[in-house]
């Protein structure tokens, strides 16, 4: 199937009914840590960068006003959107926050020299991520719990798909609810934040 260009892309009900189990992915991949009996330096610190990767995609995902390509956007489920400033409020935070994402953690970059600590950002990035995913798995519960993705968007499909997206949006509201109950009682013990990797 070949996506329209960020210019016309309005995902019509097919891709946001079909896009939340990837929206879930990464909710619950950045909460969730993999079941082991094994734990060391090595095992944390990749734990530490997965859930780094995850949140990075979120942070995108709750501030992005405009579409970039075919980039899933909150506002698309009617979550309103945030300001990286809003979302990181403190004196500079957003700045150490996106410096960390994008010059220390997913590109090599030469500013790396600069930093005077190993520190990776996870004390200042996680927290207000959390929050935004509780309220958003909050909301999709809401909003898949009244039908109101089918109901608000019939006039964009064919009658005799709607039985289908329907039963979809019922399965994912059944995924979500499991999602939430999973993801409310999680609380974090809090894993290595130095690393000599890095």
């Amino acid at each position: 199937m070949k996506l329209p260009t960020s210019m016309s892309m309005n995902p019509d009900l097919k891709r946001k009914i079909g896009i939340l189990r990837h929206i879930r992915f990464e909710i619950k991949s950045f909460f969730l840590e993999p079941e082991s009996g094994l734990r060391g330096r090595d095992l944390d610190e990749t734990i530490k960068m997965r859930r780094m990767a995850h949140c990075r995609v979120l942070c995108g995902f709750f501030t992005k006003k405009q579409r970039g390509d075919d980039d899933v956007l909150a506002t698309d489920f009617d979550f309103p959107c945030c300001e990286w400033n809003d979302l990181y409020p403190g004196d500079g935070d957003a700045y150490k926050v996106k410096q960390c994402f994008n010059k220390r953690l997913f590109h090599l970059t030469y500013s790396r020299l600069q930093v005077s600590d190993e520190k990776w950002c996870i004390e200042l990035a996680f927290p207000p991520i959390e929050a935004k995913a509780r309220e958003f798995i909050k909301h999709i519960v809401n909003v898949l719990s009244k039908n109101e993705l089918t109901s608000k968007n019939t006039g964009s499909i064919k009658a005799e798909e709607l039985p289908e997206l329907q039963a979809l949006e019922a399965n994912e509201l059944v995924e979500w609810k499991h999602l939430e109950t999973e993801i409310m009682g999680v609380i974090r013990r809090p894993l290595q934040t130095n690393t000599k990797n890095v």
